[in-house]
């Protein structure tokens, strides 16, 4: 079993830009390359792991974990959360060198007379990949609001492209098969998708979340008709992390034609609701 390297992926939410939307808001993605070691195609929250020069930034751990958030989320689309704004131009001069070197991340921050706004994440929630993976990550997921203005764009080598999506529509996309998700960002989406607007998501992540890190067991199960599914066991379930019964069922169901959540629970939200601790973040 490999140790989960910390790691951090931020939902870049934006006002919508679409007639139409359920949602006033829309959340940045990115695909990943189909080269990609871990997730290749999948569509994402920016992210990444967290750099031991992150921490020559940082003054904790914590901050060097947001930090690692700043810098992988500007790698990845070019958004820069920082304060004041920087020129654009100038901003996409360094982002090409911090892609190739995580280290410049000060220097940057000096020639551009910022500083990284880690303020401004929110926790959301923590994932861990499951035990029985090859790649695993200790992942924070963190909520922050875009920049005024802001032009993303993907960097044409981890990720092949960018999109805002409305977190309902971009349901919809993977049900039908025109985008893929991982099951964490898939639950995210439908976590998302309970807020009409982004003053209400906002609202719900100051108050404060379910930090509780969220360690699932999967397991293969492949039937006789020569299909397969997996399932997904979320802590609470019967067969995952601090089973609240013998027969607790919290478990998301992949299958090659999309996910769903099955619970015994009558939370509206599919998140184990008897694991409850605010955020120390």
């Amino acid at each position: 079993m490999s140790t989960p390297r910390l790691a951090a992926t931020v939902l870049v939410v934006r006002q919508s830009q679409r007639a139409g939307s359920k949602h006033d808001f829309e959340v940045l993605m990115v695909k990943r390359s189909p080269k990609s070691r871990f997730m290749p195609n999948a569509h994402v929250f920016p992210g990444g792991i967290t750099e031991p020069s992150d921490y020559s930034y940082a003054r904790s751990e914590v901050h060097a974990l947001k930090v690692g958030a700043v810098r992988e989320v500007f790698e990845e689309t070019g958004v820069l959360l920082a304060t004041p704004p920087a020129p654009h131009d100038k901003a996409h001069e360094w982002r090409s060198r911090l892609q190739k070197n995580a280290a410049l991340l000060q220097p940057m921050c000096e020639d551009l007379a910022i500083s990284l706004d880690t303020q401004c994440l929110y926790p959301w929630s923590h994932w861990i990949t499951p035990e029985e993976e090859k790649y695993r990550y200790d992942t924070f997921f963190f909520i922050a609001i875009a920049p005024p203005g802001c032009l993303a764009a993907c960097d044409e080598s981890e990720t092949v492209k960018h999109d805002w999506f409305d977190p309902s529509y971009a349901i919809e996309r993977h049900s039908v098969g025109d985008i893929s998700l991982p099951p964490p960002t898939w639950l995210t989406l439908v976590e998302l998708s309970a807020y009409a607007t982004r003053s209400a998501l906002i609202e719900a992540a100051e108050a404060g979340r379910d930090m509780t890190p969220i360690l699932p067991r999967s397991k293969i199960n492949s039937k006789d008709d020569g299909t397969w599914e997996i399932n997904i066991c979320l802590p609470g379930d019967a067969e995952g992390n601090r089973p609240a019964s013998a027969q607790a069922r919290r478990r998301l169901i992949v299958t090659p034609t999309g996910i769903r959540y099955e619970s015994d629970e009558k939370d509206a939200l599919p998140m184990p609701s008897a694991f409850r601790s605010r955020s120390s973040l």
